[in-house]
């Protein structure tokens, strides 16, 4: 536990922080401007058995 706690000690230099800055910063998923079609369905529980 005591090495868990002991992470914060070091620092990046100003290269590596500018190595980690210059990666590709493109985002995980694309939200889309409208939502899917099955999300707007409605649906009719009348018709369930």
């Amino acid at each position: 536990m005591r090495e868990n706690l002991e992470i914060f000690d070091f620092e990046l230099t100003a290269d590596e922080m500018a190595r980690i800055n210059a990666l590709s910063q493109r985002p995980y998923y694309d939200v889309p401007e409208e939502p899917p079609a099955f999300v707007l369905a409605q649906n009719d529980y009348s018709r369930q058995a």
